[in-house]
């Protein structure tokens, strides 16, 4: 079963990790996908250095931001990124904003098929 540390989402604040009585709370099921999507599309390529092949070009040659790309260049990066999760089985809808200040905002919906053999649909944002 695939696993994550559970993030907080407070609305109000970028999400961190929860802690309770001292210990960092691991999650599974559509909350660890949801993070791992989070997670995923948070980080810039090759900033990660256990896995530099984690993340999304933002910037540089090959980057989405700065209008080098079409929408749907940028829409057809972020689906696979997505789509690389394990659990995922298909995005059902995707909403791409770029403005130009160098900031891409993602939304959707996604539809998992978790380990433990049932489906279930979360939104993502960005």
């Amino acid at each position: 079963m695939a696993f994550s540390f559970l993030l907080s989402r407070n609305g109000t604040t970028y999400p961190d990790y929860q802690i309770r009585n001292g210990h960092i709370v691991l999650s599974n099921g559509a909350d660890a996908a949801r993070d791992r999507i989070f997670t995923a599309l948070s980080i810039q390529i090759e900033e990660w250095y256990l896995d530099v092949t984690k993340g999304v070009p933002y910037y540089g040659a090959s980057g989405i931001l700065g209008g080098k790309r079409t929408e749907s260049e940028v829409g057809a990066i972020i689906r696979r990124i997505i789509l690389r999760d394990p659990e995922v089985d298909r995005v059902i809808s995707l909403d791409i904003i770029q403005d130009p200040f160098r900031h891409v905002s993602v939304t959707g919906e996604v539809r998992l098929r978790l380990t433990n053999g049932t489906s279930e649909t979360i939104q993502i944002e960005v």
